[in-house]
């Protein structure tokens, strides 16, 4: 498991968690750069996000651009374009933690991998067409 923090966020409460729970390969990746980022999709399967807020969510459709099946928390953003996207998993990270750790396991069994990877790339090739989200933007001004 590789956990990539935002920039500037801590990870003492994180390694601390994993430390007292004694938690094996985990690996975090702290300050790579967006370049690098892009780079290393290429090796994951799944993208995490348990996101308790999200704008526009750029990560996300970098890494369904890329082929990694989503795995998300259930702001209404993720629920939007999940729907949209038609593969990937909603998780309340913030209830239960053994029910969404045996959702999450349950769902990766299931995953074809190869087959939802080429089905997001081409869904978010439409989905996070710049020109498009552009025009869209554009439209409601007034």
């Amino acid at each position: 498991l590789y956990l990539i923090p935002h920039m500037n966020e801590s990870t003492k409460a994180i390694e601390s968690l994993i430390e007292t729970k004694g938690i094996q390969g985990v690996t975090i990746l702290r300050g790579i750069s967006h370049v690098v980022l892009l780079s290393i999709y290429k090796h994951f399967d799944f993208f995490i996000s348990a996101s308790n807020y999200e704008g526009f969510p750029l990560v996300l459709s970098e890494a369904v651009s890329n082929g990694l099946v989503p795995i998300l928390s259930p702001l209404p953003v993720y629920q939007h374009i999940l729907k949209k996207l038609g593969c990937g998993l909603i998780v309340d990270f913030n209830k239960d933690a053994e029910m969404a750790a045996n959702s999450i396991h349950n769902f990766c069994r299931r995953v074809n991998k190869e087959k939802d990877s080429r089905k997001l790339i081409k869904k978010a090739k439409i989905l996070f067409d710049w020109d498009k989200i552009a025009q869209q933007y554009l439209a409601l001004k007034p």
